[in-house]
């Protein structure tokens, strides 16, 4: 029954009282549902807005991540280009003087080309004091310290030249208290005593005419040319004494 028409018969019964009591008691209902889904929505509308805010922070920290890694990513880039470019002109300025020694015909580069041989590291067994050594880097190593030392113990036991020079080196301080007057010296001597000992290394000695001899080590400036070029290459000149000393043996003797 509408409510209308409640209102009439409330009227032509004489209930009309009674009838508006129910009708603002369901009003009062009413109200109250709606209050409550008025707030329930207006709860989820700060639901809503505060998930829209977190997913906007959210973007913007993607964001400022994703810059972070371009960013990275175009400086890695950079610095790769930049080691390639190093490495290619490393590359190029030794191939230029490689080119040039050979072209010119005015040099041997003997570290780890067609006379390696003439290199202490190369693998001739050199007899030296009465010890046999793998190498006359062995045997150059093993003077740098007193004798019977245990230094010399493991110099003359090292697997190889490499494993020598690297301890001698980082036991220097034990080597004998005048090593650096009279290295140059040693190392005369042990470089003549290869050649005397190994027919080859005369041969390959003497292949070399009267070119200029170079250890071409890129580190050591002493014995090497070093870095730059422009060391003591002490060893191509020890070398260069003995070819000389040999030819003219050779002449004496024809």
């Amino acid at each position: 029954m509408s409510a209308v028409k409640q209102l009439q018969q409330a009227f032509a019964g004489g209930d009309f009282h009674s009838v508006a009591l129910r009708h603002a008691e369901r009003l009062d209902a009413a109200n109250v549902k709606w209050t409550a889904l008025d707030n329930e929505l207006r709860e989820r509308d700060k639901q809503l807005i505060a998930a829209n805010t977190e997913n906007e922070r959210l973007r913007a920290e993607l964001d400022s991540t994703m810059r972070l890694l371009d960013a990275e990513q175009r400086h890695s880039e950079s610095m790769r280009n930049k080691v390639s470019a190093a490495e290619a002109e490393l590359a190029t300025a030794r191939n230029d003087a490689l080119v040039s020694a050979r072209g010119n015909g005015k040099q041997i580069l003997f570290y780890e080309r067609e006379f390696y041989v003439l290199s202490n590291f190369s693998a001739f067994k050199l007899n030296w004091h009465g010890i046999v050594f793998d190498t006359a880097e062995h045997a150059y190593h093993w003077t740098r310290f007193p004798v019977n030392s245990p230094e010399q113990h493991i110099i003359r036991e090292s697997a190889s030249a490499h494993d020598a020079f690297r301890f001698a080196q980082e036991n220097k301080r034990q080597q004998v208290s005048n090593w650096d007057a009279v290295k140059v010296g040693v190392m005369r001597n042990i470089l003549r005593a290869k050649s005397e000992q190994h027919e080859y290394v005369r041969r390959k000695l003497l292949e070399t005419g009267e070119r200029e001899l170079i250890e071409d080590s890129w580190r050591d400036d002493f014995w090497g040319w070093g870095p730059s070029r422009d060391g003591n290459n002490m060893l191509g000149k020890l070398w260069t004494e003995i070819r000389t000393a040999l030819k003219r043996e050779g002449d004496g003797n024809g």
